[in-house]
């Protein structure tokens, strides 16, 4: 993917004309390097100039053919003073699909110079990772998000939640450093049982007759929240209705989850953060 970035650069326009041109190069017209829109500035992934029309670019990858390098801002821009200038900059989020089987997450400015934006640099973050939130905080852009561990292969579920905090320097958007693992802890406040019983596949019990722990939790009844919970914890099976031990209300569903399975402290901590759980409570079948 790099390497072929490196060959073709390539900007979209919205009635002006394609220009290529690689960073120190000259293209064949001149560049727009401003824009009174961020979705409409152009950003450098990997050394290469990337201009979006409305927060999209979208060209063959060679004359002719059917294969499609997209690069897309993903979720909405975030303002705020990147540059110290006082002025509100922006910062975004780039998918960038060069036909493959991976899509490339990258981080984003735009400097606001009069008005107009200047795109940097994109910072790569990741091959589908999931995206949780950005924000500017004292000048610096601060990512969360989850991704694999480094032996885990591109099938695996990316839970494991990191942050990553991007500065400005020279105009070129930099991570001084690796992202870190987010240090946010399970709430004991919402979870209500011992954790330090179970062992690292989610079991507990004598050696010869080890068995997974049950929990439950409510959440109000509706299709987005079944998403996401889901999404969170594959293990959950929603019982709609019922109230359970817990106690769920009338529009409430009962959702029950099984520690046995992988990173298991890792799922609780990310359904306790829930703003719509109040707690997670083990679960007793009679």
């Amino acid at each position: 993917m790099k390497k072929f970035i490196e060959i073709f650069a390539v900007f979209c326009m919205i009635s002006t004309t394609v220009t290529l041109a690689k960073d120190g190069e000259s293209g064949n017209a001149r560049l727009d390097q401003y824009a009174a829109d961020p979705l409409n500035a152009t950003y450098r992934i990997e050394g290469v100039a990337v201009r979006l029309m409305d927060g999209r670019c979208e060209l063959p990858a060679a004359p002719g053919s059917a294969t499609m390098i997209r690069t897309t801002v993903f979720g909405k821009p975030v303002y705020g003073d990147i540059d110290g200038d006082g002025d509100e900059d922006v910062a975004v989020f780039l998918t960038h699909d060069p036909g493959g089987s991976g899509i490339f997450f990258y981080v984003a400015a735009a400097l606001n110079e009069n008005d107009n934006y200047h795109g940097t640099n994109a910072v790569l973050l990741g091959d589908r990772i999931a995206l949780l939130d950005i924000g500017i905080r004292n000048g610096a852009i601060v990512v969360n998000y989850t991704d694999r561990r480094p032996e885990e292969p591109m099938s695996t579920r990316p839970i494991v939640d990191k942050t990553a905090q991007l500065i400005l320097k020279n105009d070129n958007l930099d991570l001084p450093g690796p992202p870190e693992l987010a240090k946010s802890a399970i709430s004991p406040q919402k979870i209500t049982f011992d954790l330090t019983r179970l062992d690292d596949d989610g079991l507990y019990g004598a050696a010869d007759a080890k068995r997974a722990l049950a929990y439950e939790f409510c959440i109000p009844d509706t299709v987005q929240n079944r998403i996401e919970v889901k999404r969170l914890d594959p293990t959950v099976k929603f019982f709609s209705g019922s109230p359970g031990r817990i106690g769920c209300g009338a529009y409430e569903n009962l959702c029950i989850g099984s520690t046995h399975q992988k990173d298991f402290r890792v799922v609780l901590q990310r359904v306790a953060e829930l703003t719509y759980v109040q707690r997670i409570d083990e679960s007793f079948f009679e």
